[in-house]
């Protein structure tokens, strides 16, 4: 890895403790002055061990970079993409390393906005995510003027900042004789894939009209909350059946019969009919043109009784969808369902300690507790983390971290971010946080140190008994244990390391053992991984799942650990999967649990049965 590089011959130092950002193809460093440098991986990255192919791809980009960033029409390109500011070179400016480039800050993908939980914890409504698609509409076209191709255009590279949309990694895109080889499975238009494989793969170059297909997509599925491929496929016919990634291919959409939509997922039904077509006539027709920019002045409403938001003149499902106040005890085959809370509002987060449920939600502008007691008022908002502490509520944003206890502040501290994510966590006898490098829990007597860690580049979490966290420098995943009430820190535990661009990153957590798991762009692929840590730091089993494919680790969030085994929330009931000789399969299914969750249901141990915590209420199941 390169430690220094020099831009019209002055010297830039490339910290390890300076990353800010880490990708399939570079590393992103802060420099200062409000810039960053982008670092392309050199053929002998450790992120390409023992990876041939990808070595290659490295050499050679790294190749043609050395005249692309120079002819490339950069000025040109409107003031939403982000372009290269001077180029970084050798001591002797000879070999371009890469470039450096405007800090973004205060933004965040398209891809977070992709997911239900996060834009309802942050309060952001379609019609404020169609305002940002406005914008990014017209930077689409005047890239298009310009004679440039975005090319691998996805949701990780437009970045929402504010009500607009930046464009990243202007260096991929595609101009005159410099095509791009890259893409992402989930947006590459399949007409330019090679239909004889199992996947997709690109075989064509990528086209203005891909572009506007990666624009349609993206749009798609942040206003439905599903890929145009989700959902699962099962035929009458069982020789029709095919894996999840041919279907781009053989044009099997969700608007196909035979497709069973997510239960999470907003029905389609919700979106006017011209719009509606538009999506039918591309995923199953193959239409290919750019988006009409009319669509995004469709507004969005709420309907009072069921809370749905829809585009059409009267509510297409209040009948269906309200929230029923009533329901109290439902039996169904071997599982009884008994309903413990339920809320017009939303659910924000939950916690079982010491054996009791504890949780806040959010409802009428305030942030109430389980015992009715109003902890705070406001607005929900995306970049606030919650973690609660016993009857203590503990709130993290925009540097601070503040706990409050019968409505009074009682700590007020500054804590490190990992860009816009505040490190905090908690348990029922503690809470923790992370400020200038420095790991504390709080203790009766003040703040204890537990240990030093890298200071913005490090995430934790904690459980009951001990806690875990991980951070990089450069190349380097390093990652550590520590005891949940003593101080130290053990850095020697060896896990695989995080190879690609990393998205998100989770941890639950048993007595002794804690599941560690992780979404990560690998190369044209957002791949899941999970990692078995015992409290020494000993690695016990590990699995991989491709990112909405249907399985237990289809989603890694909500999981709940129980000894060698964990349970996952999925559209078809909760399933069990455990750890057999280091790997972790699925060993058991619950169909009958179907009614009352589906995959981004969170599930917490509770005596004698789970409490599944959904956004409207909270479900206590026991199997008989």
């Amino acid at each position: 890895m390169h430690r220094v590089a020099y831009r019209n011959g002055v010297r830039i130092s490339l910290e390890p403790s300076k990353l800010v950002g880490k990708g399939g193809e570079a590393y992103i460093y802060d420099i200062g002055g409000g810039e960053v440098a982008k670092i392309f991986k050199e053929p002998d990255d450790p992120d390409f061990e023992l990876d041939p192919i990808q070595q290659k791809y490295a050499a050679e980009r790294i190749a043609v970079h050395q005249t692309k960033l120079k002819d490339f029409p950069f000025a040109k390109l409107p003031p939403r993409v982000v372009v290269p500011t001077g180029l970084l070179t050798d001591v002797n400016g000879r070999k371009i390393f890469g470039y450096t480039m405007e800090f973004l800050r205060g933004v965040e993908p398209l891809f977070s906005f992709t997911d239900r939980d996060f834009r309802e914890m942050g309060g952001i409504d379609c019609n404020m995510m169609l305002e940002a698609f406005a914008d990014l509409h017209p930077t689409v076209k005047q890239i298009h003027d310009a004679d440039v191709v975005i090319a691998d255009f996805n949701s990780l590279n437009a970045l929402k900042q504010g009500s607009f949309v930046r464009i990243v990694d202007a260096d991929s895109m595609q101009y005159g004789k410099y095509l791009s080889r890259l893409f992402t499975a989930n947006y590459v238009d399949p007409r330019l894939c090679d239909p004889k494989m199992t996947s997709p793969i690109l075989l064509k170059p990528h086209d203005k009209l891909s572009d506007w297909y990666a624009f349609t997509t993206i749009l798609f599925e942040t206003l439905l909350f599903v890929r145009p491929w989700g959902g699962i496929y099962n035929p009458k016919d069982h020789a029709k059946k095919v894996k999840q990634d041919v279907r781009p291919l053989r044009g099997i959409s969700v608007f196909n019969a035979e497709v069973t939509y997510p239960k999470p997922a907003t029905p389609l039904k919700v979106l006017p009919d011209d719009l509606l077509d538009f999506f039918f006539r591309t995923y199953e027709k193959g239409f290919r043109g750019e988006f009409p920019a009319k669509f995004l002045e469709i507004r969005f409403g709420k309907c009072p009784k069921c809370g749905l938001e829809h585009a059409k003149s009267a509510c297409p499902n209040c009948s269906t969808a309200s929230i029923v106040t009533h329901k109290v005890t439902q039996i169904r085959g071997s599982v009884r369902a008994d309903f413990a809370f339920q809320t017009r509002g939303l659910v924000i987060f939950a916690s079982v300690q010491n054996g009791e449920l504890k949780y806040i939600y959010h409802e009428n502008g305030k942030f109430i507790r389980e015992d009715g007691s109003v902890a705070l008022e406001g607005d929900l908002d995306s970049n606030m983390r919650y973690r609660l502490q016993g009857k203590k509520t503990v709130l993290a944003k925009n540097g601070r971290m503040v706990v409050l206890e019968a409505g009074k502040v009682i700590e007020n501290v500054p804590v490190d971010s990992y860009g816009n994510l505040p490190l905090i966590d908690a348990n029922s006898k503690h809470w923790y946080w992370s400020s200038g490098g420095i790991l504390y829990r709080n203790e009766a007597i003040g703040p204890e140190i537990v240990g030093s860690v890298l200071e913005g580049q490090t995430l934790f979490w904690v459980g009951e008994n001990f806690g875990f966290g991980f951070y990089r420098a450069g190349s380097l995943t390093r990652a550590f244990v520590f005891d949940a009430d003593r101080s130290g820190i053990n850095d020697t535990v060896k896990i695989s390391p995080v190879k690609g661009q990393l998205i998100d990153s989770t941890c639950v957590f048993t007595g002794s053992k804690a599941w560690f798991m992780t979404t990560e762009k690998i190369g044209s692929k957002i791949m899941n991984r999970v990692q078995v840590i015992n409290s020494d730091g000993g690695i016990e089993a590990s699995a991989e799942a491709e990112m909405g494919d249907g399985s237990w680790l289809g989603k890694i969030r909500g999981k709940l650990p129980v000894s060698n085994f964990v349970l996952s929330a999925t559209d078809q009931g909760m399933v069990r999967a455990e750890i057999v000789s280091g790997r972790i399969v699925q060993t058991k299914e619950f169909p009958d649990t179907e009614p009352y969750l589906d995959e981004n249901s969170f599930l917490l141990s509770s005596s004698g049965g789970v409490f599944v915590i959904r956004k409207h209420e909270i479900v206590k199941l026991s199997i008989r």
